[in-house]
């Protein structure tokens, strides 16, 4: 049973920073197939209206893996050229990237994509647009509520493993 409610927090928890995976896009607003070669980076600048949520679709659709994604805002962009510590609104190093961005106030965002230097050349997609519906961003309240039912999760079911295993060796004692 505890197994069962360690399972339970789990999945709480992924729900908790999950937008809703049936996010529909209303328009995208770029849309772009290109070729990165190793060692090549792109960088795209988009202006986001306030009270919007967009949509950021990358996809490599040949060469699997080796590609990296950073959408940063303005001030962390100026900090990432100038070599200094910076965030990042999301980061991926897969072939496949979507996120899910609600802007409260106009704001500049710089999409960069590159391609890891050991790597061959990649056929990429690229697609910016307007989500249909808003979503809520991700307060560090929403992070705190995250982080509890993770640790919930693994206390539950570390606890119900080790009831079961007490429970399986006194009942093999008995026989």
């Amino acid at each position: 049973m505890l197994i069962g409610l360690g399972g339970l927090f789990f999945v709480i928890s992924q729900a908790t920073l999950s937008p809703s995976s049936s996010i529909k896009v209303k328009e995208w607003i770029y849309e772009e197939m290109f070729e990165l070669s190793p060692l090549e980076y792109r960088i795209y600048n988009f202006t986001f209206p306030s009270n919007k949520t967009f949509v950021i679709f990358f996809h490599s659709t040949s060469g699997g893996s080796c590609i990296g994604l950073e959408i940063v805002d303005e001030e962390n962009y100026r900090r990432k050229v100038l070599g200094e510590i910076y965030s990042y609104v999301s980061r991926s190093y897969t072939h496949y990237h979507e996120v899910v961005i609600p802007v409260k106030e106009k704001e500049v965002y710089h999409i960069i994509c590159y391609n890891d230097p050991g790597c061959y050349v990649k056929s990429v997609e690229l697609k910016v647009g307007y989500a249909e519906e808003s979503v809520k961003p991700i307060t560090s309240r929403t992070i705190k509520h995250r982080t509890l039912f993770l640790s919930l999760s693994l206390a539950s079911s570390a606890l119900g493993l080790i009831v079961s295993l007490y429970g399986f060796a006194k009942e093999s004692k008995e026989v």
